[in-house]
């Protein structure tokens, strides 16, 4: 009976190794190496933990678990005798344990574990040597003009034609593409391009805290008294201190993330998001799609909350997230006509559509005129077998300026990350920053280096992802 049980537990062993295996399989084909932070940070902050990035995998990771058991098993049943010499001789135990530890190393490779173990044993000095802490007497406003920030999930330049930066023979948002050629956008090259990714940056939140804080995520972001990065300083933060109303948009939970933990802590965000739509009628109450709302509905309450705001004569910071991209396959809306034939591709191609009309409705109300509108991505798309891709290619996160209050030295060939949209998000609503530089970003509308053409972007990368005493000290808390 004891041998039974053994067998069974073996046979378990090999099981989960499958799943580990088929585990690693699916990340190595959907996300990048930086998977592990993201995991960890939602494990250490996120009260409502939730694995959506792979709640669309579960058939498919079950599916191939089976598929690698039958593979793993078959050497258990040709265990058989052919002129008195064993075909294959095999002990379950130490073959379930070799198994066993194969699929946890080859996962932790995919994950970015070594890599991750190595940096958490160095320091690094370019917060020491490089960061800029905010100081009310070096920011200063020649004028308050009305800011707009929108997040598109998981926009990338990839999704635009070759002619224009992109990689598409058909361009999936010609709509943009067309808007971009004719406003300011910062480029990695001659045409269309953007922001490199680093360490820390490259999940919502933390592209979101990138752009608006000038600093990356490392995995705990609160400190023992619970504070959200209590030593940084903000962009909400900032227009808060100098009389302007903040205000966060998204159609999710808020909670997720801790989203609303940074930008209620950071600025006093007031937040819209599918909590308070549903409490406030804006959605019927037992309301659910996609992750909340759809982004359809998200423009559409934004347009009735802007003409609201705006009205008030304070200056205001309105900032939207839309969640229509998420990976893996997107969310076309019913109203969208389905041009081509992968389903992620046509949610760009619809959101192009919404983001359009959404634009072109701001530029034509009264508080347009003193109003910049920023687009970004909030890092790159995660669905990595989705873009096919060369090494002459380099895959950068979408940004757009229109209506900004001041004109750019040069927008071509720049080589700059989240960090500088930052302080440049300041400079486009009319803000002197002093040497044009704050927290680890650059203004990108002055001739100023930014640290990555400074050092290099493989220095600036590997520096980032090493741990520092000044982070923890300073911006931690």
């Amino acid at each position: 009976m004891k041998r039974i049980i053994k067998n069974i537990i073996y046979i378990v062993i090999i099981i989960i190794s499958s799943f580990i295996f088929s585990l690693s399989y699916h990340l190595k084909k959907h996300f990048n190496a930086t998977y592990l932070e993201q995991l960890l940070y939602n494990l250490l902050n996120t009260t409502t933990l939730k694995l959506s990035s792979l709640e669309h995998s579960y058939y498919k990771i079950l599916f191939l678990t089976i598929i690698i058991s039958c593979i793993l098993f078959i050497p258990l049943f040709i265990r058989t005798n052919y002129k008195n010499i064993k075909i294959f001789p095999i002990n379950l135990k130490k073959y379930s344990l070799i198994i066993f530890i194969i699929s946890i190393f080859v996962v932790s490779i995919q994950i970015g574990l070594p890599n991750y173990i190595i940096n958490q044993t160095n320091q690094t000095k370019i917060y020491d040597k490089y960061y800029i802490p905010y100081k009310k007497e070096n920011i200063t406003f020649n004028t308050k003009r009305n800011l707009i920030h929108i997040y598109i999930e998981s926009l990338e330049n990839s999704n635009f034609t070759t002619n224009n930066g992109g990689i598409q023979k058909t361009s999936y948002m010609p709509h943009l593409e067309k808007l971009t050629k004719e406003n300011i956008n910062f480029s990695n090259t001659n045409k269309i391009g953007g922001f490199k990714t680093l360490h820390g940056t490259n999940w919502t939140i933390a592209g979101m805290v990138a752009q608006t804080a000038g600093i990356p995520i490392y995995i705990k972001t609160t400190n023992k008294n619970d504070n959200f990065l209590n030593g940084a300083t903000s962009l909400g933060d900032i227009l808060s201190e100098n009389g302007y109303n903040n205000y966060l948009m998204i159609g999710s939970d808020a909670n997720f993330g801790e989203r609303k933990k940074y930008f209620t802590e950071h600025g006093q965000y007031k937040i819209y998001d599918y909590e308070y739509a549903r409490n406030n009628g804006d959605i019927p109450k037992n309301y659910k799609n996609w992750w909340g709302y759809e982004d359809r509905i998200l423009f559409t309450i934004a347009k009735n909350k802007l003409l609201e705001i705006s009205s008030k004569n304070i200056p205001f910071n309105y900032t939207i997230l839309t969640a229509d991209t998420h990976f893996f396959d997107g969310y076309v809306d019913e109203s969208c006509e389905l041009k081509f034939t992968d389903h992620y591709a046509n949610s760009f191609h619809c959101e192009d559509k919404m983001l359009y009309e959404f634009i072109t409705w701001i530029q034509k109300q009264d508080f347009y005129k003193n109003t910049t509108i920023i687009i970004t991505g909030d890092h790159l798309a995660m669905r990595n077998d989705f873009y096919k891709t060369n090494n002459k290619y380099t895959r950068t996160v979408y940004n757009l300026f229109i209506n900004p209050i001041n004109n750019p030295k040069n927008t071509n060939n720049r080589d700059f990350t989240a960090f500088d949209i930052f302080p440049t998000t300041l400079s486009s609503i009319g803000a002197n920053i002093k040497n044009d530089r704050l927290a680890l970003g650059t203004n990108l509308f002055s001739n100023k280096k930014t640290i990555s053409e400074e050092i290099g972007y493989k220095n600036f990368y590997k520096e980032i992802e090493k741990k520092s005493k000044y982070y923890n000290k300073y911006i931690l808390k």
